[in-house]
């Protein structure tokens, strides 16, 4: 275990954050979400369904571009945390990252014509630069975060707001193509011609790609960087790497994390396969039951900080664990009557929220879980190898995903057949459960509750070296 160094006093942030810099930070999320929703919910079937790529080949694309990028991850923390410049050490590497995002994001829905192995080197190209622009800005804004306040539940609230400007990132992703196709289909009722669906691809990519880096704007303008005691800058790459593992509460919500964003992941690259397969509703019809998952998502943010405040985040979370696998298992298990899959979509949007605030509102606690034993923080690293393990296990995911349609004989030119289609509920349903209940196991283990937080806060402020029993 890394020897413990003398802890210097320091004068924390712990009073409530002001609404503005709640949401000047907070816009900032819509940066990732938008792209990460769009590609998550439609890029596996844009390449299956529009372009006829062989579904193992978009495997291997995502799980390339997840293994090739995911090595940068602790890097750009590495550099992140010793940056020096009057805007700060994080934002400048908004804009940085913010604006090539939003030109390969274009890029990746005007794909060449030409063979499958010319489609395939472009994919996986034009997606490996995306998801690296990506992490240029992603790793810094959310080692942001960590420093704007060391307020135990004040960081529920933060995680709150993101939440909300996520859902609202992620409504705008998700309805831009389904409202696209609604409208030319009711233009175009008098043609027999099926639609073509690659043209409205590249026009959706273009507008979210704006808007991200409006977001970045305002995320760069908005927000102020307060460098706390306890950074070492002489200390080498591969010993920043190592001290972060040596932290036992962020190994444990590292690979939880890891765990349901996989889950998370399976589910929502086959969330149109379901819909239209098994509930007989294609993407220009699904305007309803997503406004519907939206407005649950939309609504349940204030009861998961509320319920955190009452019960502490480990528990809260391991209920919205429990309730989102429940619901999504729910939702394979019959063809639900159309009024019935409101009612569940809302349900998942409301376990969905629980699932994702909670995360963020734990990660920045395992900070001063290591300053206290060490005297040192490294935002920037943690945050750079939570989203190296997350970009990995996602890789893998979305190449197991690949074979798993391929095996069932899913072919993206012809109506499944009932064994295709029972093979794609066991794949939504199964392999996200046994992800979930791994994760609900390892968490039981998380060691630190708002009564240790506040001792380690206490334990910092003095200097005090003491071991606290807390893991």
């Amino acid at each position: 275990m890394t020897r413990p160094l003398p802890i210097r006093k320091v004068t924390m942030q712990t009073g409530a954050l002001s609404r503005k810099t709640l949401l000047c930070y907070s816009a900032g999320s819509i940066i990732e979400t938008s792209i990460y929703a769009f590609c998550g919910l439609y890029l596996m079937n844009f390449y299956t369904d529009v372009v006829f790529l062989d579904p193992r080949l978009v495997g291997y694309a995502f799980s390339i571009r997840f293994v090739v990028d995911a090595c940068s991850d602790p890097m750009i923390g590495f550099l992140s945390d010793r940056t020096r410049s009057r805007f700060g050490r994080r934002r400048p590497f908004f804009l940085l990252g913010a604006i090539p995002a939003a030109v390969f994001f274009y890029l990746l829905l005007v794909p060449p014509s030409g063979s499958e192995l010319r489609v395939f080197i472009y994919l996986t190209t034009i997606s490996t630069l995306l998801i690296t622009s990506l992490t240029v800005f992603g790793i810094p804004y959310l080692a942001l975060s960590w420093e704007l306040t060391t307020n135990y539940d004040d960081r529920t609230r933060i995680s709150g707001y993101r939440r909300i400007m996520e859902i609202v990132a992620e409504m705008v992703s998700t309805l831009t193509i389904p409202v696209i196709l609604a409208v030319v289909a009711a233009l175009s009722s008098g043609e027999n011609s099926p639609l073509d669906e690659s043209k409205y691809y590249p026009a959706a990519a273009g507008f979210m790609g704006i808007v991200a880096v409006v977001a970045a704007i305002i995320t760069f303008v908005g927000t102020k960087e307060t460098v706390l005691v306890g950074h070492d800058h002489n200390e080498g790459f591969f010993s920043s790497v190592r001290a972060t593992y040596e932290n036992k509460p962020f190994v444990i919500l590292l690979i939880t994390f890891a765990l349901v964003a996989v889950a998370d992941r399976v589910t929502m690259s086959l969330l149109f396969y379901m819909l239209e397969y098994m509930h007989g509703i294609p993407k220009q019809d699904a305007i309803p039951l997503l406004l519907a998952y939206f407005l649950g998502s939309l609504a349940s943010p204030k009861f998961w900080i509320m319920l955190s405040h009452r019960m502490g985040k480990k528990r809260t979370y391991l209920l919205a664990m429990v309730c989102w696998g429940t619901v999504i298992a729910s939702f394979a298990a019959v063809t639900w009557s159309v009024s019935l899959l409101y009612i569940v979509a809302g349900l998942t949007g409301a376990t969905s929220s629980g699932v994702l605030i909670l995360p963020g509102a734990i990660e920045p606690d395992v900070i001063e879980w290591e300053q206290a034993r060490t005297g040192q923080r490294r935002e920037g690293m943690y945050a750079g190898i939570a989203n190296f393990s997350w970009k990995i296990s996602t890789g893998l995911c979305f190449l197991l995903v690949g074979h798993l349609l391929h095996a069932i004989g899913y072919d993206g030119e012809v109506q499944p057949t009932l064994p295709v289609l029972n093979g794609l509920r066991l794949v939504f349903v199964i392999l996200p459960g046994v992800l979930l209940a791994a994760a609900i196991l390892v968490f039981r283990h998380f060691p630190i509750t708002p009564q240790s937080y506040g001792e380690l806060i206490k334990q910092i402020e003095n200097g005090d070296s003491e071991d606290l029993g807390v893991g």
